[in-house]
């Protein structure tokens, strides 16, 4: 039994997404609520604490809509099950979404430099005939 809990703590602390952190917490609350080892419940303690404290390095990798949106979910579902207060948290994957939902007009705007004074030719009357000259035959 102490080899599995040792393991247990391994995978826990060797980095497990926020959604396997999730199954993991709510298989212990069912299969060991009365016998959750020390060591296994501060493992927990710790991945849990820094999913919701150290939000910014926790997401820093997600980096689609749908990455974002799932683990807004996971957090809000890992609150629920460890009464943790999810705000901050929250916040902060919410305010790396918008940044992914705003379009960045900036990026897709075209520029333009009209003709700079050296470029700019001036038609004298002569010149104009000569130009519309060939028109003007037919």
């Amino acid at each position: 039994m102490r080899l599995i809990e040792q393991r247990l703590v391994h995978a826990i602390e060797g980095g497990l997404p926020v959604d396997e952190i999730l199954s993991v917490v709510e298989a212990v609350d069912e299969f060991m609520a009365d016998t959750v080892p020390d060591e296994v419940t501060e493992a927990l303690e710790g991945v849990v604490g820094y999913e919701f404290s150290e939000t910014e390095e926790a997401i820093s990798h997600l980096n689609t809509e749908s990455e974002l949106s799932e683990h807004l979910e996971h957090l809000e579902q890992l609150a629920k099950v460890t009464g943790i207060n999810p705000d901050s948290a929250l916040q902060v994957v919410s305010e790396k979404l918008i940044q992914y939902e705003r379009p960045d007009y900036d990026e897709h705007r075209g520029s333009f430099t009209g003709p700079q004074q050296s470029q700019r030719a001036e038609f004298s009357d002569d010149a104009l005939i000569s130009l519309f000259s060939n028109l003007m035959d037919q």
